[in-house]
């Protein structure tokens, strides 16, 4: 399993590309003709044919939706089928989708998302309009309209549909089994978009944990000026965490973090007697920046302090 990388500098296309699940090109190879021809084709600047091969990839994605707002379950999903002409799914697939009419697939039987429905319907049209031989040209704004108005309905869809197979029992279990994150990626198609949503809760909590631990802010407890002569209590409170990542594929997640952290800390000074000394408050927040790491093979999360503020009770 790899995670996808994409030789293209459009960030729309890459956002849209970014909504595919990262198994794709393991499950279905069928679908990476097309990516390579979206990409190739806006390249020549073909446009036409670019937004032909981006629909098939924009139904693909919502088709993979379908089936996280059925469960993956096979008994919810064939309830989707009961017109005269439809043959009933025995196996679960993203592609059992494409018999539906196209236009209707934000309806209240499917996808249910009416603020979808209109601008569903107009990537359809555009899509019919280079589909047949209209002699109709499109341009990069036709494109960039195009790919535009599916990034915003991929959006809602994936909001919408996220809470379904999220609180799944099979999905709550794996994830709370942590050497089960290398297979929930596959299991419920998650796209790097939706994976990345995911990790960022799960690293949130264990960077708010390492950062929480008063263990951990040895170079600021011990190397105080003047020097103290021990800690009576001590309090840290991460009141903001930012990620950002250096990289992401199967097997490693590395980046760096900034955090707001709240330090709460009463020092006892000044005296080699107990009944001598006096106690000193401090209370500030730090900006606190440093790396993280998980091996999603070994299970392990690392998180590390770029820098510990000092602190000089003399200073001004």
């Amino acid at each position: 399993m790899n995670f996808p990388e994409y030789d293209c500098d459009n960030e729309e296309i890459l956002e849209f590309l970014s909504y595919l699940p990262i198994t794709t090109e393991e499950d279905y190879p069928w679908m990476n003709k097309f990516i390579v021809d979206l990409l190739l084709h806006y390249k020549k600047e073909e446009y036409e044919l670019s937004i032909l091969s981006a629909h098939l990839i924009y139904m693909y994605i919502l088709y993979c939706f379908m089936l996280k707002k059925r469960n993956f379950n096979l008994n919810d999903i064939k309830n989707d089928f009961t017109g005269k002409k439809e043959k009933i799914p025995s196996n679960i697939s993203p592609f059992i989708y494409s018999i539906k009419h196209e236009k209707a697939f934000f309806c209240t039987s499917l996808l249910n998302i009416p603020d979808c429905e209109q601008d569903h319907t107009d990537v359809v049209e555009i899509r019919n309009e280079v589909a047949h031989a209209s002699g109709i040209y499109k341009s990069k704004e036709d494109f960039k309209k195009y790919i535009s108005i599916c990034n915003q309905n991929i959006a809602k869809t994936n909001e919408a549909v996220s809470s379904c197979f999220r609180s799944l029992s099979k999905f709550l279990d794996e994830i709370k089994d942590t050497s089960g994150y290398y297979n929930i990626i596959q299991d419920f198609l998650l796209s790097p978009f939706e994976w990345r949503e995911i990790f960022e809760e799960f690293a949130n909590e264990r960077i708010c944990d390492y950062l929480s631990n008063p263990n951990n802010w040895e170079d600021m407890l011990n190397n105080t000026t003047p020097a103290n002569y021990g800690i009576n209590d001590s309090e840290f409170y991460v009141e903001k965490l930012e990620l950002n990542y250096d990289d992401i594929n199967e097997e490693l997640i590395q980046g760096i973090f900034t955090a707001d952290v709240s330090c709460n800390i009463d020092f006892q000074m000044a005296s080699s007697k107990p009944d001598d000394g006096y106690e000193e408050h401090y209370y500030e927040t730090h900006n606190i920046s440093g790396t993280f790491e998980y091996d999603l093979i070994s299970n392990n999360f690392s998180v590390e302090m770029d820098n510990q503020p000092l602190i000089d009770f003399y200073a001004e």
